[in-house]
């Protein structure tokens, strides 16, 4: 997932995303992916998925930032 964040941060750029926006859900996937990783270190796995779902979202939406 993570060479996904890559290639759709660089797809955003192309695009023209703004700057900020990228920068605030590129963030967010970072926490959230702590999250996760505190997650299953304390052996929660239902909300390991509900954050990894998130995360998964917030990839998704910087892939569509950049489309007016």
């Amino acid at each position: 997932q993570h060479g996904a964040v890559k290639m759709f941060l660089g797809l955003a750029h192309q695009l023209g995303a703004p700057q900020a926006r990228l920068d605030i859900l590129a963030f967010v996937y970072i926490v959230l992916r702590f999250i996760y990783i505190t997650m299953y270190v304390a052996g929660l796995p239902m909300v390991r998925s509900g954050v990894w779902t998130l995360a998964l979202l917030v990839n998704i939406g910087i892939l569509f930032v950049g489309y007016r």
